[in-house]
């Protein structure tokens, strides 16, 4: 499994147990890979995320 399909099955267990107590470390245990690591790839998507949006809200075409 890679690591695009290992995040797909933890974002799937999140939604599937939204209204259950879910820890970082039960997640990333389905991930496949560390606490750290797994929260690390969460924060920097997250930059990515709004980086991309401030360009989308000035109307830029590309990403530089």
């Amino acid at each position: 499994m890679d690591w695009l399909e290992r995040m797909n099955s933890a974002i799937d267990h999140i939604e599937t147990n939204l209204a259950d107590n879910i820890s970082y470390d039960e997640i990333a245990q389905i991930a496949c890979c560390s606490t750290y690591h797994f929260q690390r790839k969460v924060y920097i998507s997250n930059i990515m995320r709004k980086y991309m949006r401030k360009y989308e809200l000035l109307g830029q075409e590309r990403f530089i």
